[in-house]
């Protein structure tokens, strides 16, 4: 038996809709006082949004502390290992900026040191030349996301992991990443709830990107299936630890 649940943002829910068991599996933790997080990659909103969100589609109504984001991830690992560099700009919302100024950073589009790449829907050709210039000038970018596209309400938009990738192809640098092409977000999320990887064991229906963050990061893992397919595993080089049709395949 593990000791805490480690659940992807997405393997709960898509497009506002819950996934198959997911809604009774977290009525059934929160009963029984079962430690668990969610990670997420999503920048648009607070943690609370996201709480109350879950919370209207039917889910119990959870903690901003059960959440944890790749923003709250490359904050903890930039001011771990460079604690004096602490300038920084923010392609993003609102939510997102309050947190890298939670976290020590001083806002500064003239000279930052790190260039925060995540989702602002109202970014102009402006604001992103100005983030070109930063980079130019040296800041490094940070991709709190690798998608190429979100959906607004089931319509497609640019993604921010996109947007990073533009600005990494005009600058000719590399973006330093949070997302779920990394593992960092599993590591830090490890260390924000004090817990070992062999501790833990996480939870996701993304076999290429988050199965295999967390087993660089050392987790064991439970693949969803949903609507993918058995023989996806056989064509893959990740192997997770467990596979279940769905949440339902899942208990403590």
């Amino acid at each position: 038996m593990k000791n805490i649940y480690l659940f992807s943002h997405d393997v709960l829910m898509k497009d506002d809709t819950p996934a198959d068991g997911a809604i009774d599996l977290m009525r059934h933790l929160c009963k029984v006082q079962y430690p668990f997080l969610i990670l997420s990659d999503r920048s648009l909103h607070s943690r609370n949004r996201m709480a109350d969100r879950m919370y209207e589609i039917g889910f119990p109504l959870f903690s901003e502390d059960v959440f944890y984001t790749s923003t709250m991830a490359a904050v903890d690992a930039i001011r771990s290992n460079y604690p004096d560099r602490n300038r920084a700009m923010v392609v993003g919302s609102e939510f997102m900026k309050r947190l890298v100024q939670r976290g020590g950073f001083l806002m500064d589009h003239e000279h930052p040191h790190w260039l925060f790449v995540g989702t602002q829907r109202d970014a102009t050709y402006r604001d992103y030349s100005l983030a070109l210039q930063a980079v130019m000038n040296g800041a490094v970018i940070i991709s709190v996301s690798d998608s190429k596209f979100e959906y607004l309400r089931r319509t497609p938009q640019l993604g921010s992991g996109s947007v990073a990738m533009m600005l990494e192809y005009a600058s000719g640098t590399e973006a330093l990443v949070s997302g779920w092409s990394s593992s960092v977000m599993i590591k830090k999320g490890l260390r924000y709830i004090g817990a070992d990887p062999d501790q833990a064991l996480f939870v996701s229906n993304n076999l290429e990107t988050e199965i295999a963050s967390a087993h660089a990061a050392g987790v064991e893992t439970v693949y969803v299936l949903g609507e993918n397919r058995y023989e996806d595993l056989s064509s893959s080089n990740i192997h997770p630890t467990y596979v279940v049709d769905s949440l339902k395949g899942l208990s403590v």
